[in-house]
């Protein structure tokens, strides 16, 4: 999307936005065999807490980013959000090694 030039260009990245959202039923499962079934309660009310929390402050956020931006980076906004996604991926890729029982690969 930073990089989209023409109105007519979005049609052609819209399949991520909406593939984006099909894993999410798919991890809430895996999260949700971690806790036992007399939390199970607790837990899905906690995450759609933290899911509501998170579509508050990053809307806010991304509107204030978009706002500061300058008129010559208006997909500044888009930059961030790919950049803060990119600093997840080691933390999910020691996570994943530790969960297995292996060193975690260097990143």
């Amino acid at each position: 999307m930073a990089l989209i030039t023409e109105g007519w260009m979005v049609f052609l990245v819209l399949f991520l936005f909406t593939a984006g959202g099909a894993p999410l039923p798919a991890f809430q499962a895996l999260l949700s065999r971690q806790v036992g079934e007399e939390h199970q309660g607790e837990f899905q009310g906690s995450l759609v807490n933290l899911t509501s929390l998170t579509e508050v402050i990053g809307s806010i956020a991304a509107t204030s980013l978009y706002a500061a931006s300058p008129p010559s980076t208006p997909g500044l906004v888009w930059l961030v959000g790919a950049g803060l996604y990119v600093l997840c991926v080691p933390v999910i890729l020691r996570r994943m090694a530790a969960s297995r029982g292996r060193p975690a690969p260097m990143a």
